[in-house]
């Protein structure tokens, strides 16, 4: 469900006072007019990341082994995996969002992010299809999109005639308190170096 949202009208494009444009999509240099974009979902909504960051989107299956991180206090953040010979998090955005959904299993749609410090997977229920679309055809944020706070995303848009909010890949890392992730995932590797050296 879309909560609080305004939606301005192509000809009201213009910065409203109480809504947030985000630095990255203001005086966007010529010929990068564009953003490509891969669209999911998660519950009823529609989302969007860059797939200029985008490195890959695959299911469980292909990922293959994950490891669960033990004592870990954060929800949304119970388990590790290799994507090609690098150990990746993996951030259940449905937990993190609390939206409702099924067990997971190996058709599970994951999307490998890279982010400055370590890349990530990310879980979602689909993934749905690249779109290219204007820079200024992203509308500044409202406080709060699908009931969240507009510090997850960039911006929102219009695909396919769904409301559409850019994700803001970093801040979610962020939020996951990246420090305590790439920590976890540093004891791993050396846990797994030990054992590989016995």
């Amino acid at each position: 469900m879309i909560e609080s949202v305004l939606i301005p009208t192509p000809a009201e494009r213009r910065p409203i006072p109480h809504f947030r444009q985000h630095p990255s999509l203001s005086s966007t240099p010529v010929g990068k007019n564009r953003l490509t974009l891969l669209c999911f979902r998660l519950g009823e909504d529609d989302y969007a990341m860059t797939t200029d960051r985008l490195l890959a989107s695959i299911t469980l299956r292909q990922l293959g082994e994950t490891w669960r991180v033990v004592n870990s206090k954060l929800p949304f953040f119970r388990h590790f995996s290799r994507y090609r010979t690098t150990l990746i998090p993996l951030i259940d955005l449905r937990r993190l969002w609390s939206i409702p959904h099924d067990v997971y299993d190996l058709e599970t749609p994951i999307l490998i992010v890279q982010l400055p410090r370590f890349n990530a997977g990310f879980f979602v229920d689909q993934v749905l299809n690249d779109v290219q679309i204007f820079r200024q055809n992203c509308f500044p944020l409202p406080p709060w999109l699908f009931g969240r706070e507009s510090a997850y995303f960039t911006a929102m848009l219009f695909c396919e005639g769904r409301l559409t909010a850019l994700c803001n890949e970093q801040t979610l890392l962020t939020i996951a308190q990246q420090d305590y992730i790439y920590q976890a995932q540093q004891t791993l590797a050396r846990r797994q170096k030990a054992v590989s050296s016995k």
